[in-house]
């Protein structure tokens, strides 16, 4: 949240502690997937906070606020939030594929009866699909030893550089999934529509995490191009 400043501008954005009796939930979440997430909006009306329950957000999310004393807290909250929605992303995507092999294997063609499994069409989905994901995964695992290491040193901020190339990782890794999962379920045929088929539902669930903003490819990949450009003033927060 922020507020104007005295000179009419915007206020650098601040975090807030509220006790749970001053926030009422507004059910919000009506979706196209990733339902069972329930990300309703939280609302506060002319509710008081005490400048010890204010944080600033910058140095909050960089890992530079004086309270944030613990390795873990000194991480970088962007890279952390978004390499957390890849795995997600990452498992959700493989858990597809998983399941598209295994009905394509029983599956025969509805009209002619030849086995799915035999025509060279679906066999290149499935290992193109696959290396997808084998390599979106090697990019969500180089985020956690990145993040793994900045543990370990305790020193915060993240270089730039670091946390543009975290970010970046997590969210080529979320659409190389959404890639993946939109080639086999082109193929998963008519039955793979239906309510109760799990395949929909990875769709679904995948194809929501990708309007996350935190894994917004065009944005990400427009901060990656202008650090590689050497673009990199005003980036804002990464």
């Amino acid at each position: 949240m922020g507020e104007k400043d005295g000179s009419g501008g915007r206020a650098p954005p601040i975090h807030v502690v509220v006790p749970t009796v001053d926030i009422r939930i507004d059910d919000t979440w009506f979706t196209l997937g990733m339902r069972g997430s329930g990300s309703k909006d939280l609302v506060a009306e002319d509710v008081f906070v005490p400048a010890h329950r204010a944080m600033p957000t910058v140095p909050l999310f960089m890992g530079t606020f004086e309270g944030s004393a613990g390795p873990l807290y000194r991480l970088p909250v962007m890279g952390g939030l978004a390499s957390m929605l890849a795995g997600t992303v990452v498992g959700m995507a493989g858990a597809g594929l998983a399941q598209f092999i295994e009905a394509t294997k029983a599956r025969r063609d509805v009209y002619m009866g030849n086995a799915k499994a035999a025509k060279a069409g679906l066999q290149m989905r499935v290992a193109e699909a696959g290396g997808e994901l084998a390599s979106a995964r090697m990019l969500v695992e180089r985020n956690c030893d990145i993040l793994d290491a900045a543990m370990t040193a305790n020193e915060a901020p993240l270089e730039l550089g670091e946390r543009v190339q975290i970010r970046w990782n997590a969210a080529y890794a979320v659409e190389l999934c959404r890639r993946a999962t939109e080639r086999i379920f082109a193929a998963a045929g008519a039955h793979a529509i239906y309510d109760d088929h799990p395949l929909q539902r990875l769709h679904r669930d995948i194809n929501t995490a990708t309007h996350h903003a935190i894994a917004d490819f065009d944005g990400v990949a427009e901060i990656k191009g202008r650090m590689e450009l050497g673009l990199d003033e005003g980036l804002g927060l990464v």
